[in-house]
């Protein structure tokens, strides 16, 4: 599973009303436990979206679709790990 793939996950996740956050944490928790493979997103909330932008901006406002391009930039194989 790639990135495309995960976009589809997200998108059928979305049909079901889900939103990013708890769509990238379905994703993951599947991935955890072996039932699907390929990458995960982090699941940027609040917290990681803070600490992440003190750590590497010294700014906590990072948006989550700059902490989620963050993480594959730190761990380009899977960011979920």
């Amino acid at each position: 599973m790639g990135w495309e793939k995960l976009v589809r996950s997200q998108y059928y996740f979305g049909k079901m009303r889900c939103g990013r956050k708890i769509t990238d944490m379905i994703v993951g928790h599947l991935k955890n436990y072996g039932l699907i493979m390929g990458k995960g997103d982090i699941a940027a909330d609040t917290h990681v979206c803070t600490v992440l932008g003190r750590i590497f901006f010294a700014n906590p406002d990072l948006q989550p679709d700059s902490a989620r391009q963050l993480g594959r930039k730190i761990c380009p194989n899977d960011p979920w790990e």
